[in-house]
């Protein structure tokens, strides 16, 4: 094993191999944000290793005995408020997208105790193009929401490594919602703002338009005449692919650990 790994001229496996580790390493981030999603929003109680609030690359088991570097994480974590989502797209071998996720949903169901507690867990469908490649689900108590959007088998939906977000990616794919869930929603990790047409459907274009997985939350009717901060997403108009730059994680959607 130590030989085939060794750099040099003469070793023209490794770099064929790095490639393909490449490659796959990507998708298998994007996996490991659609299960670390779903881990907090389904019924139960979400088991998190410590530690494995970053990558954790074990061939086995993760071990609550193994030394953790909890400064790098503190950092990491105090860095986040500070970064545009985007940037965390581009840092994603870090693994602070997942740190961010998993701060994020823990921090709202701390706020909501009742809709995990005691709420409804509703599957949810989709239709269109790549329905089969999307797994949805809603929490429900009272007047709160919270609905999570993963991808499945990334390495089918696109064969660009790349973060699979906005309608090229998603086409005509659509969510539909529950009947009586809210018109108007926020995405908690980027803070974009969502409203659905009357079919009480939304594009995926429109969720995941710059985030490869999305917890939505309801939003209060608004005022008369107020338009909502961020993005007004109508979603019987569709939307354009996400562009540079982005919303920064904790602007109007995430809250801060100690909030």
């Amino acid at each position: 094993m130590t030989t085939i790994l060794a750099p040099g001229p003469d070793n023209r496996f490794l770099p064929d191999f790095t490639e393909f580790q490449q490659r796959i390493a990507a998708f298998g981030a994007i996996n490991s944000l659609s299960q670390t999603l779903l881990r907090l929003v389904a019924p139960g109680v979400p088991d998190i290793y410590q530690g494995s609030e970053l990558w954790d690359l074990s061939l086995v088991d993760p071990d609550n005995r193994r030394p953790v570097d909890f400064t790098r994480r503190q950092a990491l974590l105090n860095a986040l408020p500070g970064r545009e989502i985007a940037d965390l797209l581009k840092d994603w071998q870090s693994g602070s997208w997942k740190q961010y996720i998993i701060q994020s949903s823990l921090a709202w169901r701390r706020e909501h105790p009742a809709v995990f507690q005691h709420g409804e867990y509703i599957p949810l469908e989709a239709q269109g193009r790549h329905a089969h490649h999307l797994i949805s689900c809603a929490r429900h108590a009272g007047m709160s929401w919270a609905i999570a959007v993963v991808p499945r088998f990334p390495a089918q939906l696109s064969k660009s490594p790349a973060p699979p977000v906005g309608k090229r990616v998603w086409s005509d794919t659509e969510l539909s919602f529950p009947q009586t869930a809210p018109r108007r929603w926020s995405n908690l990790f980027t803070g974009e703002h969502l409203e659905l047409s009357d079919t009480q459907r939304a594009p995926l274009a429109a969720i995941l338009r710059s985030f490869p997985v999305a917890l939505l939350v309801d939003l209060p009717d608004r005022e008369p005449g107020l338009l909502p901060k961020v993005w007004s997403l109508v979603c019987s108009i569709g939307t354009r692919d996400a562009g540079n730059g982005g919303p920064k994680p904790g602007s109007g959607g995430a809250r801060s650990p100690g909030n």
